[in-house]
């Protein structure tokens, strides 16, 4: 009998650019899938809640963290520690699911070292000028730090050819449907099954 090893996916992209929505979508049509909650030391967002969209932390708790060996990856990104707790990732893994997350280009690419067998997402937005208009409709972020956004987003996107794969996100649902089928398609793949 032929056993099939679970993965980690990562979506990566600039900040605004609907990586955690898409993750949500994907995660709510595919039950084989398990989210990677991310660690951050920055103040809760309104509506956000702490063990689903973050686990927020103190610096001092986060640093904790990086000392213990807690965390695959961990970033100051925008002045806040951000990072990716290794115990719920493995778990997720022993327990046969494939483990979905979402991150920016410094975390992807570091996850690229921990799981060089993960699957590597790169979600671009249909345009800049897009991208900013998200950045505003989202009121969290001041004028000037949506230009750092941005600035930012033109240097990520040089990251691409480190990723498998790219999805424009243009149509929401037609990009869940494409990372659906790159999800699918990944797990048929002959490196990953193994003989019983």
């Amino acid at each position: 009998m032929k056993i099939r090893q679970p993965f980690v996916i990562v979506l990566s992209g600039p900040s605004g650019v609907g990586k955690t929505s898409l993750c949500q979508k994907v995660l709510k049509r595919d039950k084989q899938l398990k989210y990677s909650v991310s660690v951050t030391s920055r103040s809760r967002r309104k509506g956000e809640v702490n063990g689903r969209d973050y686990y927020f932390l103190t610096v001092t708790n986060f640093q904790k963290k990086i000392k213990a060996n807690e965390l695959l990856e961990w970033a100051i990104v925008y002045s806040h520690y951000y990072g990716t707790p290794r115990q719920p990732v493995e778990e997720g893994l022993n327990a046969g699911y494939d483990v979905i997350m979402d991150l920016d280009v410094k975390g992807g690419t570091t996850m690229m070292k921990c799981y060089p067998k993960g699957v590597f997402i790169f979600v671009m937005p249909s345009s800049l000028s897009v991208l900013k208009e998200r950045l505003v409709k989202r009121g969290t972020d001041t004028e000037k730090a949506i230009k750092e956004r941005l600035s930012i987003a033109q240097k990520e996107m040089t990251f691409l050819k480190h990723y498998d794969y790219v999805v424009i996100n243009k149509n929401i649902e037609e990009t869940v449907k494409n990372i659906c089928g790159i999800i699918r398609a990944e797990r048929c793949r002959v490196f990953r099954w193994k003989l019983e």
